[in-house]
């Protein structure tokens, strides 16, 4: 086995993103104005996610394209995945962006009672739309 593609001058490269170091996280005004069109996108288009290609296609048509925005920088990616706002999984080819919303709150379901009617047991079961 070629252990070699797996490491650089500091050691072993990440296999997570939990594993990588902070990157260089540009924090000029015109990333973080891209970080939060991207959010906005995300959050209003895809709430279960998006491949990065195509949420990028959709960037380029609501806003360069119409003069509204700039092109995406070639790091966009790696931007966006460090920023605390954005989670990023890796499936296969694929890197599948999602928002975190930070005013929601965990979903807790209602006890679900039991009771027994002659002798059965019944359970009743609590749906939540």
């Amino acid at each position: 086995m070629n252990t070699s593609r797996f490491m650089t001058s500091e050691g072993l490269m990440p296999s997570t993103i939990f594993d990588k170091g902070d990157a260089d996280m540009d924090v000029s005004e015109e990333m973080e104005e891209v970080r939060e069109l991207l959010y906005e996108m995300i959050k209003k288009n895809f709430p279960m996610g998006v491949s990065s290609s195509h949420l990028a296609q959709k960037y380029y048509e609501e806003y360069v394209s119409k003069g509204l925005g700039r092109e995406l920088p070639e790091d966009w990616l790696v931007q966006v995945a460090e920023a605390e706002e954005f989670e990023a999984q890796t499936r296969g080819p694929l890197t599948i962006l999602f928002v975190r919303l930070s005013n929601t709150n965990s979903f807790k379901r209602p006890p679900i009672p039991h009771t027994d009617v002659k002798g059965e047991r019944v359970i009743s079961v609590y749906l939540c739309t």
